[in-house]
């Protein structure tokens, strides 16, 4: 009896098991079936878009024949019927076929408006730098038309760039001088006018800057200056060109302590973000600037700030009666090699038992043994000891 009910209960749940499994997949497969009729929908409307312009790339169409027949095979396999597409029937591939196989043209049509743009340019620019108003005006002012590119020429004289003039995309002419004294459009029958209106512009500008940059370059030999120089032990470079100025850069080692600039479109002078014309009251301003200038480099002023502290500790009272309870004494003179600072403990007989040490390139304070060998540094202490970080908190 009791073999009897086990059974039926086992068959009991095995009936229960099967009806689980066969929802299970009328679920999944009707999931499936409404993903699929999405896709399709989606498709449909990528479609429509797609063919509405006969330019669009082959790759992505190509991509969407793909989708199409992919899903054409999901129906297959849950059994929904076929679907056709009326915008992809045989006569459709056929046109897009065709467009496909005419993209290469399509690019070549471009490809030919290009340059038959670029060399209508060239002969409309070439014509006008030879023509009769454009001559005689080059003529009249001294100057001579250089061609840097098709649509692009200098005029210059001496070896000297007066104006650029180029002919731009919308065939309209623009001219600029050096120092962006002159950047404006003009047309073909006003342009000979505005060169000679502008030329005594440029050329007093063009003359100022030239004056200003022999002044400008004497600074590195100036004896004053180099007095100070090498009192603080400051290098200065040359004079560097850029696209907007002329530099020279006082600095100490790698770092950069004063930038001296000559700015070419003012023209000026600049020291401190400050513009001066004058050049004799630029040069006071360098002196006095190098006069009051701290030369020490950030590394140097950190390494100076630990020593600082270091040294206080002979007034601190608390250390004090440390020193005189453990029967020490600590220097009040340091001592370097090429990595520390080192102000040593020193024993009743004057030895030292090791010493706080100052590293160089971060103002760091670490401890040393007798034997100038490091134990440790006083932030593993839970200690502030000065450096880089500390010196961050403080500004």
């Amino acid at each position: 009896m009791f073999q009897e009910r086990r059974s039926i209960i086992f068959i009991f749940l095995a009936v229960l098991l099967f009806l689980a499994i066969i929802i299970g997949i009328f679920l999944y497969l009707r999931s499936v079936k409404k993903s699929a009729e999405k896709t399709e929908n989606e498709i449909q409307l990528i479609k429509s878009e797609l063919f509405k312009s006969s330019g669009e790339n082959a790759e992505f169409r190509n991509a969407v024949a793909a989708l199409i027949n992919d899903t054409a095979e999901i129906r297959s396999y849950l059994s929904l019927p076929e679907r056709t597409y009326p915008f992809f029937t045989e006569d459709s591939q056929g046109d897009f076929d065709s467009r496909r196989n005419a993209e290469p043209y399509f690019l070549g049509m471009e490809r030919i408006l290009e340059e038959y743009d670029t060399t209508q340019k060239t002969k409309l620019f070439s014509s006008f730098l030879r023509s009769e108003s454009f001559m005689n005006m080059l003529s009249e002012i001294e100057l001579t038309a250089e061609k840097t590119s098709s649509t692009t020429c200098e005029l210059v004289r001496g070896g000297t760039e007066y104006f650029t003039v180029t002919l731009s995309q919308e065939d309209a002419y623009i001219l600029s001088a050096p120092f962006g004294v002159i950047d404006t459009d003009v047309s073909a029958d006003n342009l000979p006018s505005v060169i000679k209106e502008n030329l005594s512009k440029v050329e007093n500008h063009i003359k100022t800057v030239k004056d200003m940059m022999v002044r400008f370059q004497t600074l590195p030999w100036d004896q004053e200056i180099k007095e100070l120089l090498n009192k603080k032990n400051l290098d200065i470079t040359r004079p560097e060109e850029n696209k907007d100025s002329y530099i020279i850069l006082i600095k100490k080692e790698s770092f950069i302590l004063i930038a001296l600039e000559l700015e070419k479109k003012t023209p000026a002078f600049i020291i401190d973000s400050k513009r001066i014309l004058n050049f004799e009251d630029f040069r006071k301003k360098i002196i006095t600037a190098l006069e009051e200038i701290d030369p020490r480099t950030p590394e140097e002023k950190l390494a100076d700030e630990s020593k600082k502290m270091l040294i206080d500790l002979h007034s601190d009272k608390g250390f004090t009666a440390a020193l005189v309870n453990n029967e020490l004494t600590l220097s009040s003179i340091f001592r370097e090699d090429s990595d520390y600072f080192y102000l040593d403990l020193l024993d009743r007989e004057g030895k030292a038992i090791g010493s706080y040490a100052v590293y160089k390139r971060n103002g760091l304070v670490y401890l040393m043994d007798f034997e100038g060998i490091p134990i440790s540094g006083l932030r593993s202490l839970g200690i502030e000891s000065g450096g880089v970080e500390d010196l961050e908190k403080k500004n």
